[in-house]
C-alpha cells in the first residue's frame, strides 16, 4: 500500500508524458522520489529526520510532475495535452489535481508542526541500550496516553545479573546515561531524570529520561510529550 501511494504521482506522468525523453527524465526523477520517501517511512534512512524529508521530497515531486508538463508543452512539434487523447486529458487531470492536493497538504503539514511541533512516538529502545556489563533487561514496555497532552512512554525495568543492590545498579545506569549524552539531576521523588531535544527542522522534539527506583523494581522511562 505505501509504495502504490507513493506511486500515484509516476502513474499520472505515465499517463500524461508524450515524449521519449522528457518522459524518461520526468519518471526516473519521480521514481527516485517515490524509493526515498518508502525508505523513509519505513525508517530504513534517516529516522531523526523522517517528517522532514517525506514533506521536502513530496514537495519536490509536485515540483517535477508540474515542471514536466509545462517542459513538454513547451517543445516544439509536441501536441497541446489537451488535443493528445483521453489518456493525455486524463493525465493532465490527475496531475493537476495532485499537484494541488500535494501542495496543499505539504503547506498545512508544515504550518501544523510549526505550531504543535512533531507528533509524540513512543522512544526508541536505542535511547538507553545496550546496557552496561553485569545488567540486564527484565522487561520492555511502551504504550501512549493521553489528555491535556498526548504521553508517549517506553519502560524498561532492570535487574543486575550479579545481584547488586539497587543504589549501585542506579548508579550504573546513571553513569552509563551520562556517558550517552544524558545530563541528569536528581528530583524531590528521589529519581534521576534529564531531558534534550533530538531531531531535526519540523522533527525536532524533546525526549525525556527518568530513572526510578521504586518497590516494584529499577525502571528508566523514557517519554516524548506533544500538543496535538
Amino acid at each position: 500500500m505505501i509504495i502504490l501511494f507513493f506511486g500515484i504521482p509516476l502513474a499520472c506522468w505515465a499517463l500524461a508524458a508524450r515524449t521519449f525523453r522528457v518522459g524518461w527524465i520526468v519518471g526516473t526523477v519521480l521514481g527516485l522520489c517515490a524509493l526515498a520517501e518508502v525508505a523513509l517511512t519505513e525508517e530504513w534512512i534517516l529516522a531523526g529526520a523522517k517528517v522532514t524529508l517525506l514533506l521536502a521530497f513530496g514537495l519536490a515531486t509536485v515540483v517535477v510532475l508540474g515542471t514536466g508538463i509545462v517542459v513538454e508543452g513547451r517543445r516544439v512539434g509536441v501536441r497541446e495535452l489537451r488535443s493528445s487523447g483521453v489518456r493525455g486529458v486524463v493525465g493532465l487531470i490527475l496531475s493537476g489535481l495532485y499537484c494541488v492536493l500535494g501542495l496543499g497538504y505539504v503547506l498545512l503539514t508544515v504550518l501544523l508542526y510549526v505550531v504543535n511541533g512533531p507528533v509524540a512516538a513512543t522512544p526508541s529502545s536505542a535511547e538507553v541500550l545496550p546496557l552496561p556489563a553485569g545488567l540486564a533487561v527484565a522487561e520492555n514496555r511502551e504504550w501512549c496516553g493521553s489528555g491535556s497532552q498526548t504521553i508517549c512512554t517506553r519502560e524498561i525495568q532492570v535487574r543486575s545479573k550479579t545481584g547488586l543492590p539497587d543504589d549501585a545498579v542506579v548508579r550504573q545506569l546513571r553513569d552509563h546515561l551520562t556517558q550517552t549524552g544524558w545530563q541528569l539531576a536528581p528530583d524531590t521523588t528521589g529519581s534521576w531524570g534529564g531531558c534534550r531535544d533530538e531531531g531535526r527542522l519540523l522533527d525536532r522534539q524533546q525526549v525525556c529520561v527518568d530513572v526510578q527506583d521504586d518497590q516494584n523494581g529499577l525502571f528508566v522511562l523514557v517519554e516524548t510529550a506533544d500538543s496535538w
